[in-house]
């Protein structure tokens, strides 16, 4: 058996930011990092180009600034939903969480980029999101709030621990809310 390659692209528009994720993430062994992007137009033709298995993304980037890697996200459920998708953010945005985690869970991870120093974080997502999981990282407690636990309810995963996996087609289906 040989090991598994995932391939990843990073897009950030702080140089700093996506140079610091281009080493960290390419450090994490049976991980390739294939493209880098400052921007959602170079992330979407890198993700044309490079067919990835996972997209490491800030949520805002240029050209606007606003929520571009949650578009993104969108973008890639409908056109390639088995690309994972890991979204980084300054500060924790219930609203932004839910849109990532709708109409599906799998897939996704929220992460927050003061987190993203712990290799085993970044690593975590990654594989967590290519073996078609949700992860909502340490930290993001208050999205865990409010309406978060109507994405479990509507979606078609359950929450474990501080992961998403998919609900079982058989067998119970009650959600395990840790929170």
């Amino acid at each position: 058996d040989a090991p598994r390659h995932l391939r990843v692209v990073v897009a950030e528009d702080s140089y700093l930011i996506r140079e610091g994720l281009r080493l960290l993430v390419g450090a994490i062994p049976e991980v390739d990092v294939v493209a880098v992007a400052g921007s959602v137009d170079e992330a979407t033709a890198a993700i044309a180009d490079h067919d990835p298995d996972v997209v490491v993304t800030d949520i805002r980037m240029p050209p606007l600034h606003l929520d571009e890697g949650i578009a993104l996200a969108e973008t890639l459920a409908q056109e390639r939903p088995r690309v994972g998708v890991v979204v980084l953010s300054g500060f924790v945005e219930p609203e932004w969480a839910l849109r990532l985690f709708e109409p599906t869970a799998a897939r996704r991870a929220y992460l927050l980029k003061e987190r993203v120093g712990d290799l085993s974080q970044i690593q975590s997502a990654i594989f967590t999101v290519a073996d078609g999981g949700t992860d909502l990282g340490q930290g993001c407690a208050p999205a865990r709030s409010g309406r978060f636990d109507e994405v479990e309810r509507h979606g078609e995963n359950e929450v474990v621990d501080t992961h998403l996996v998919p609900r079982p087609t058989h067998g119970p289906t009650s959600p395990v809310l840790p929170w």
